[in-house]
């Protein structure tokens, strides 16, 4: 670069500069502050404690931010950098100023000594111990400010004589009775005096027994469920229940209820659940149940869980509608609210809704009557019965009765099986108000094994007009029958049921029972017709309540755990019914297998025992045993054969096909088989294990719903049978 480069370069710069410097600097605008605040204005605290107080400058993007701080009182409250300390008792104001303006705002401090405010005990109680248990308590001591002060109580018990408690808050529980324990906090509350809170406590005398070997058993601990796309449905309880050894002790536990979805989230608290189904796909809910000992608090609660599988399926609504005086209806005759379509029309037809779709290839329907809801009426149906709409089928849907009782809605669930399995519910609305004056006002209590009526039930002596006689109708659910005995009878045929004495060859009322399907519970409706003394006749009903039970009343082996609550009705029922004794002295033995011979006499009984003028090839039988004569009239009347010309093998265990076929060739003997029609078996995987001699008796009995799956899948059918299922068997064949 040449010097002349240079010299120019440098004048250009030297210029530069100087039009630089020529040119004012900008101005940059200054924002004053116009006020100042804090964001506490009163404070109280401990000696110890300390807060922090934020100024807040208006306006907010004021230049100058700077502030300063000062205490009034440096003996009661300091201040640095918006920082207070408390350090004595009694109040300081605590100002803060701006540097720009000078602006005040001030805190007022309170310092005050730190005192206790609430005093709890955990467990918190009342609470029931055993004599010689033991409990410890701890205490907790809160204050009204930080830092807290002593945790340390005294203890005391004002029944020293039950019991005791060291100074840790050990309470040993020394003898029968009430006692409250007491602890006493060591500083003093607001008021200047301690605060105390106590523990109450019973002391039972140690005769509920050793607790350590309760265990918690459900009816249920799997259970697979139909449900409908967009359908609420009720899931129930598993039941539950607490034994010792072989006692059931379950009036010692109070039980709580969680149920939980697949996520993890609890969804009800209560002993029922409700979900509403907004997925086709399967759906899991797990109810956990939790059983706390009403007798030893220190026991650890008890909990086991039950896990119920649904299977969301394409769903369908039928509705009718029905006058309360109508009495009891047909389904192919109970119609929709329109008066167009009835349930039959609705299933095969559809009603032009999606809430209605025709099921195409409609077969049966299967209703589940313990799943309903509402008191409005009742529909007569088995839980283990399915309904065919051929006229092939054994039992038909197009006679199934529905029985308004009160204005109101009843809903019940079922599954229609055709191309598809569907999820319905039938919904049927019971309007207006009752006319007969006889009507619902009469009701009964019974068992599964059912009542005999009497004449009082009916007859009133008092009355101006007395009814004089009784025709009944078909019962909502069970059967009414002549002269009962072992759990059979002669079915009512609508007959004439004089209240005070017998004429013209009818009958009286006591000659009449009701006997409830197996396994059911709830309210019967039965129509009547009442005539008067007077010749005067009125239409109306009464109602039966039918209590069941999770255990049985007469043997100790037949409870919720031990067998689960599907047997206890059928047990009591065919010992009340003089069919079957236990094993022992208040043991029935449930779980044990059901011999040939066993079912023989439990057959023989039904049929009121009948002399015997026969004798039998078999020489394998005890001539003087208690199943001889019931085994020669068994083989006589072709109930049931032997195992070879010679032998009947009276102690071999009979399998569920050769009960089916052994219960269908009783009732045909009877007179009860009904239409002969087998049901198809082709919806379990295992049908081709069924024996070709046991085919129609198992057909039929599935039909009946007196044998059904060991699955939704599955038969078993040469799987031994149990006592308890047999009698199970036996009961829902005698109440169909």
């Amino acid at each position: 670069m040449t010097r002349t480069t240079h010299r120019i370069l440098s004048a250009l710069l030297v210029l530069v500069l100087a039009v630089s410097l020529a040119v004012p600097a900008l101005a940059v605008e200054t924002v004053k502050v116009t006020d100042v605040a804090l964001d506490k204005t009163l404070v109280t605290l401990a000696p110890g404690e300390t807060v922090t107080l934020v100024p807040v400058i208006t306006p907010a993007n004021a230049t100058n931010q700077k502030v300063s701080w000062k205490t009034n009182k440096s003996a009661v409250a300091t201040v640095k950098d918006g920082v207070v300390t408390a350090k004595a008792p009694g109040t300081a104001d605590i100002t803060v100023t701006t540097s720009d303006g000078g602006y005040s705002a001030v805190c007022k401090v309170t310092v005050e000594s730190n005192y206790v405010t609430d005093l709890t005990l955990t467990p918190a109680g009342p609470e029931i111990l055993p004599v010689g248990k033991t409990r410890q308590l701890k205490a907790k001591v809160s204050f009204a400010h930080s830092p807290a002060g002593s945790q340390e109580v005294t203890w005391s018990s004002n029944a020293p004589e039950v019991a005791s408690v060291s100074p840790q808050g050990l309470v040993t529980a020394l003898a029968a009775g009430e006692a409250e324990i007491m602890a006493m906090t060591k500083e003093n509350g607001r008021s200047g005096t301690p605060i105390y809170q106590t523990y109450k406590l019973t002391v039972s005398d140690g005769q509920s027994g050793d607790n350590s070997n309760d265990r918690i058993f459900l009816g249920k601990t799997r259970e697979e469920l139909p449900g409908g796309l967009y359908q609420t449905i009720t899931l129930p309880s598993p039941g539950a229940s607490v034994v010792r050894d072989e006692t059931d002790v379950s009036s010692d536990y109070t039980f709580a209820w969680s149920w939980t979805n697949d996520k993890g989230e609890v969804i009800s608290t209560d002993k029922t659940a409700s979900l509403s189904l907004v997925t086709s796909e399967e759906v899991s809910v797990v109810c956990t149940v939790t059983a706390t000992s009403r007798t030893d608090s220190t026991k650890e609660p008890l909990a086991a869980s039950c896990v119920y599988v649904i299977d969301v399926m394409p769903s369908t609504l039928l509705t009718a509608s029905l006058d309360v005086n109508a009495g009891a209806t047909t389904l192919d005759k109970l119609t929709d609210p329109d008066k167009s379509l009835t349930v039959m029309d609705q299933l095969t037809k559809g009603s032009g809704t999606t809430l209605t779709p025709v099921i195409e290839g409609l077969t049966e329907l299967k209703f589940f009557p313990d799943e309903a809801t509402g008191e409005a009426g009742a529909l007569n149906v088995s839980g283990d019965q399915a309904y065919g709409v051929t006229d092939a089928a054994a039992q038909k849907l197009s006679a199934v009765v529905f029985t308004p009782v009160t204005a109101g809605t009843y809903i019940i669930p079922f599954l229609a099986y055709g191309a598809e399995t569907y999820y319905g519910q039938l919904e049927v609305v019971v309007t207006g108000e009752l006319d007969p004056a006889f009507s619902g006002d009469a009701s009964i209590t019974c068992t599964s094994s059912g009542v005999t009526f009497a004449g009082s039930d009916f007859y009133d002596s008092t009355a101006a007009d007395p009814a004089a006689a009784v025709t009944f109708g078909k019962p909502s659910a069970g059967q009414l029958l002549r002269n009962m005995a072992y759990g059979s009878g002669t079915p009512d045929t609508g007959a004439k049921y004089y209240t005070d004495s017998a004429k013209d060859g009818d009958y009286h009322v006591s000659t009449l029972s009701y006997l409830p399907p197996a396994g059911f519970s709830g309210k019967v409706s039965v129509p009547i017709t009442v005539t008067a003394r007077s010749g005067q006749k009125t239409d109306g009903y009464f109602l039966i309540e039918v209590k069941g039970k999770t255990a049985s009343a007469v043997f100790t082996d037949v409870t919720a755990a031990a067998t689960g609550s599907w047997s206890a009705d059928s047990v009591d029922f065919a010992y009340d019914s003089h069919l079957i004794n236990g094993t022992g002295d208040k043991v029935f033995s449930p779980d044990a297998t059901m011999t040939r011979a066993m079912l023989v006499t439990v057959l023989y009984r039904a049929a009121g025992s009948p002399a015997v003028a026969v004798n039998t090839a078999f020489t394998d039988l005890d001539t003087k045993g208690y199943y001889y004569n019931a085994v020669v009239w068994a083989n006589a009347m072709g109930v049931v054969s032997g195992t070879s010309d010679k032998t009947f093998s009276p102690n071999d265990p009979v399998t569920r096909e050769q009960i089916a076929v052994i219960l269908y060739r009783y009732a045909s003997l009877t007179g009860h088989a009904g239409d002969s029609q087998a049901a198809s078996l082709d919806r379990f995987a295992d049908r081709r294990l069924v024996s070709s001699y046991a085919t129609r008796g198992l057909g039929w009995a599935v039909g009946r719903g007196i044998v059904t799956g060991t699955s939704a899948t599955t038969l078993s059918p040469e799987a031994p049978a149990t006592r308890a299922q047999v009698v199970v068997m036996l009961h829902r064949y005698l109440a169909s």
